[in-house]
């Protein structure tokens, strides 16, 4: 049930959120009267959706190491991105540690701190962040979609 502290925080909502609305209504109209290819419009929307429900990194922690390795016993990528993109794809991921040149996608999300020696290389960890919730909000959508028109015009 929707109480009185609910509805108002509802309008508040709406009023904060008219222009983007109102923005989105515009686009709408623009690409109905064929004054923008509906494709370039909805190509930018596709780039922005395509980015929901991923998962952000929370770092770079200096000197910090995530353990055990994930499933895939301490498989060693060349980039940042790869190992992140790994991981993303592993529900039991929690993260990504970095020795040296390489990156290691790792089971634990709890970071601990790096023994340094004469052997080991320097370790930075990232932390995977997963959301239910979409990460692009809707001024998102709208600011890639007028770059989009920008760039037709």
């Amino acid at each position: 049930l929707l109480n009185a502290d609910k509805i108002e925080d509802l309008k508040n909502r709406y009023k904060k959120l008219q222009d983007v609305y109102r923005t989105m209504d515009e686009i709408e109209q623009l690409m109905v009267s064929d004054i923008i290819p509906k494709d370039i419009v909805n190509e930018a929307y596709e780039q922005v959706r395509a980015g929901e429900h991923k998962c952000l990194y929370i770092g770079p922690h200096p000197r910090t190491y995530l353990l055990p390795f994930s499933g895939e016993g301490g498989k060693e990528f060349s980039t940042l991105q790869d190992a992140q993109e790994a991981c993303t794809a592993k529900v039991e991921c929690g993260g990504v540690t970095q020795e040296g040149d390489t990156f290691t996608i790792r089971r634990g999300s709890k970071l601990s701190k790096s023994k340094l020696g004469p052997v080991r290389a320097p370790q930075t960890s990232w932390v995977k962040d997963c959301r239910e919730e979409s990460i692009n909000t809707d001024e998102q959508i709208i600011e890639a979609q007028a770059e989009a028109i920008a760039g037709f015009f």
